[in-house]
């Protein structure tokens, strides 16, 4: 399972990814929160899903926002983080 996270336009995406096929997507706006909305809005994609952190075998980060900003830095963290965690 492939998780895709996405800040294009001021809105945020999170999708996921199957065998090359969506499975699921939600979205919502940039309100410069998210170190304090990124996380939940990926367990609730994960929970409705019926997945844990540890399907993700795979994270990528789409965004038209340079490095210079605080949100991309948050999204880049939390992939480096879902991407540096051992699978098995």
């Amino acid at each position: 399972m492939k998780l895709l996270i996405s800040i294009e336009k001021n809105s945020i995406s999170l999708k996921l990814w199957k065998n090359g096929k969506k499975v699921d997507a939600l979205s919502f706006p940039d309100e410069h929160n998210l170190g304090r909305k990124l996380l939940p809005e990926i367990d609730k994609i994960l929970k409705r899903n019926k997945l844990v952190p540890e399907n993700i075998k795979e994270t990528e980060l789409i965004s038209d926002l340079s490095d210079n900003f605080t949100t991309r830095r948050i999204a880049e963290a939390v992939k480096n983080a879902f991407n540096w965690h051992p699978r098995s």
